[in-house]
């Protein structure tokens, strides 16, 4: 497909602006707040939904909204959404991150299913399947909970999302550009969500 070239815009806010690094499908939730009805959430549950973007060194719950332009169904098994989080990422956009082959051979090796070294400060978080199957008319979402406490307080850090079905492979060409921020605007299988740990966890004596 061709790249990304507009500014992003949010559907349910059409004067409000989106960046590379905050995909309105890759989103943060405390674990204390109150559950969708249902769980996972639909589409629109999710858009209307605030990520948090400075997370504290403790579990969260990180949701992924898969989407399926076409005709045919796919089971939600052959749906896999490989969750990674990247430490010591730039303070500025994105684009500010280098894809190199480290980092290129860890993603797509895992998403192959194999086990292979990871880069540095790159972690697998995990993988995770919709519960249903995903077709044209109705997205579905995943979720996993994952402690943040791996990353040091006030650090930059990154979530990478890739989604991928036996009909939808990562290709070498999804991961070929020199940043992420390319790499976002020209793969429908790559998502991104930047984020800073907080400074302290809450205290009864300080709010955030």
């Amino acid at each position: 497909p061709d790249p990304v070239t507009a500014p992003l815009k949010d559907p349910a806010l059409a004067t409000s602006r989106l960046t590379f690094h905050e995909s309105p499908d890759l989103i943060i939730r405390n674990t204390g707040n109150p559950p969708w009805h249902p769980d996972p959430p639909n589409e629109a549950d999710l858009m209307a939904a605030e990520s948090v973007r400075r997370p504290r060194r403790r579990t969260h719950r990180i949701f992924v909204m898969v989407h399926h332009r076409d005709t045919t169904p796919v089971a939600a098994n052959d749906v896999n959404i490989d969750l990674f989080l990247q430490r010591n990422a730039p303070a500025g956009g994105i684009e500010g991150f280098s894809m190199n082959a480290a980092v290129r051979a860890a993603i797509s090796e895992t998403v192959a299913g194999n086990s292979p070294a990871m880069s540095p400060g790159l972690i697998h978080i995990g993988r995770i399947n919709p519960d249903r199957p995903v077709d044209a008319r109705t997205p579905q979402g995943a979720s996993i909970d994952f402690n943040f406490n791996v990353v040091p307080r006030r650090e930059h850090a990154m979530l990478i999302a890739v989604v991928t079905s036996p009909d939808n492979a990562l290709t070498t060409a999804d991961l070929a550009p020199a940043n992420l921020r390319d790499v976002v605007r020209r793969s429908a299988r790559v998502a991104g969500r930047k984020l800073r740990m907080r400074l302290h966890n809450l205290t009864a004596s300080r709010t955030y």
